[in-house]
C-alpha cells in the first residue's frame, strides 16, 4: 500500500511538471555570425536553451541574399540547451556553408524549429562581425 502511494505521488509529480511545461518558455541564448578573412572563415552559432530534454529542433540561417541553410536535427541537452553551429570549416556535427556565407557587418537571420514538427520554437537576427 505504501509503495503504491509513492508510485501514485511520483506519477502526479511527473504529469504535473509536464503539464506546467511553458511550451512558449524557449529562449533564443545567442545568435552570432562572425567572419575572418585570412584565413578565410565564416561562423553562424545559435543556441537555444529551455527545451524540453531530448527534443529534436533544425535550424536555418539566411543571409541578406536570401541564401539559406538547415542543419541535421539536433537533440537537446538533459538541461534543455541546444547549440547549432555552421561553420565553413565545420567539425563534426556542424552544418558546413561557404566561406562567402557572412559580409561583415551583414543582418542574418536564425530559425529554430521542432524537428517533428516544423513549428517555430525561437528566431531572430545578428549583425555579423
Amino acid at each position: 500500500m505504501k509503495v503504491t502511494r509513492i508510485l501514485m505521488t511520483v506519477f502526479c509529480l511527473t504529469v504535473l511538471m509536464a503539464l506546467a511545461h511553458d511550451t512558449s518558455a524557449q529562449d533564443l541564448r545567442r545568435l552570432r555570425c562572425r567572419t575572418r578573412v585570412n584565413p578565410s572563415r565564416d561562423q553562424v552559432s545559435i543556441s537555444v536553451e529551455n527545451l524540453l530534454a531530448g527534443e529534436s529542433v533544425t535550424g536555418t540561417i539566411t543571409n541578406p541574399a536570401g541564401v539559406s541553410f538547415t542543419s541535421a536535427p539536433a537533440a537537446a541537452d538533459v538541461a534543455g540547451n541546444v547549440d547549432i553551429i555552421f561553420d565553413s570549416q565545420p567539425a563534426a556535427g556542424q552544418t558546413p556553408i561557404p566561406d562567402t556565407f557572412v559580409v561583415s557587418g551583414n543582418t542574418v537571420s536564425g530559425v529554430v524549429k521542432n524537428a517533428a514538427t516544423g513549428a517555430v520554437i525561437v528566431s531572430g537576427t545578428a549583425v555579423c562581425q
